[in-house]
């Protein structure tokens, strides 16, 4: 059987005659066959790194860089969301809160973005009610400007492509800055334990944060700790409380928070713990750029003083934590040996209370 088509006389092929090329050096020569074989990943040399005129900035000094992440972890009940949200809202209004000061990337016109996952609306309007009760026009004015909140029923599943391009949009659309994201629990995986799910999460976080120059807030639980680490949380390590092993290389620091378990056994067995304002250790277990070692307590406003019109929040004057000698080789010690510490996080589960 023939072919089916048109004749070849009737389709004459025009010969292609490539133009001259341009002369090229043999530098140039080289370079384009180098480029092949590594493909389309950049490099520079050690040096263009060591004098590059773009310098490291940072929103909080030595714990979160301007597009960095920032994890608080912590058990329910230890207060991470009150202070996620007093962080969040002190860098829209220019207010630092406790021991921390603002670093060299700060700007009094930052916009801050808020996904709310596991509260509604009706509960998120309670606790900033709670916390900010007296709201001065001029700070008002600001948030309304300035601070996004997402707190729709819809999860936002960050492992999942889809509902990643759509939080890369969101922070788009608003020129979004600084992210907290409530919690990790609800948008890192279906369960914590799944890890292909949490690293697919960490790993779109980590591509929206460097492609879109933001940084961001995560709340997340740790398990429960164990009973000598809960008596002297000083000693508190990132191998005993924290989990997953992408969310601890993900992070540039890690702040674990454990209530003062000696205080509130007293509180409840005086019946005062209504009365009395929470203490709360919070930990810098983890910072990329030398404040591991950093420690110290706050107090939490109680529920009475709340009820009386108080603001619900971690007061100023915090209490340095002078950390034992072996709890800061410890840290140290996982600090520089990521094969290990990744080895050591990798049964350990974030998932709630266990």
């Amino acid at each position: 059987m023939g072919s089916i088509g048109p004749e070849d006389e009737e389709d004459p092929q025009v010969p292609f005659i490539p133009a001259p090329s341009p002369p090229v050096d043999d530098q140039i020569i080289e370079k384009a066959k180098l480029s092949k074989e590594v493909g389309n990943r950049k490099t520079m040399s050690f040096v263009d790194v060591f004098d590059d005129d773009e310098k490291l900035e940072f929103i909080i000094q030595d714990l979160l860089p301007t597009t960095g992440m920032m994890y608080l972890g912590g058990i329910s009940g230890s207060g991470k969301t009150i202070l996620a949200t007093q962080l969040s809202v002190g860098i829209t209004l220019g207010q630092p809160t406790m021991t921390w000061q603002f670093g060299g990337g700060w700007h009094d016109q930052m916009n801050v973005g808020m996904l709310s996952l596991e509260m509604g609306k009706k509960q998120l309007q309670r606790r900033l009610h709670d916390m900010y009760p007296n709201l001065s026009e001029e700070d008002r004015k600001a948030l309304d400007d300035r601070f996004t909140v997402y707190c729709e029923p819809e999860p936002f599943k960050l492992w999942d492509p889809i509902h990643a391009a759509e939080l890369a949009r969101l922070i788009k659309a608003h020129s979004i800055d600084v992210l907290m994201i409530d919690s990790a629990s609800v948008s890192f995986g279906a369960s914590l334990k799944d890890d292909a799910q949490v690293n697919e999460s960490t790993h779109n976080l980590y591509m929206i944060r460097n492609r879109l120059d933001v940084a961001m807030i995560v709340v997340a639980h740790t398990r429960k700790p164990p009973v000598g680490i809960a008596s002297n949380p000083e000693d508190v390590t990132l191998n005993e409380l924290f989990g997953h092993s992408g969310v601890a290389q993900t992070g540039d620091s890690i702040i674990i928070m454990m209530e003062d378990e000696k205080q509130r056994k007293a509180t409840i067995k005086n019946g005062e713990e209504k009365k009395t304002e929470k203490l709360v250790h919070i930990i810098n277990a983890k910072s990329r750029f030398g404040a591991n070692a950093g420690a110290f307590k706050a107090h939490l406003t109680s529920k009475h003083d709340v009820e009386n019109g108080e603001p619900l929040m971690f007061r100023r004057n915090a209490i340095p934590i002078e950390m034992t000698e072996e709890a800061r080789r410890e840290i140290n010690k996982k600090l520089k040996r990521d094969d290990v510490l990744a080895e050591a996080f990798r049964d350990i589960s974030l998932d709630g209370d266990e």
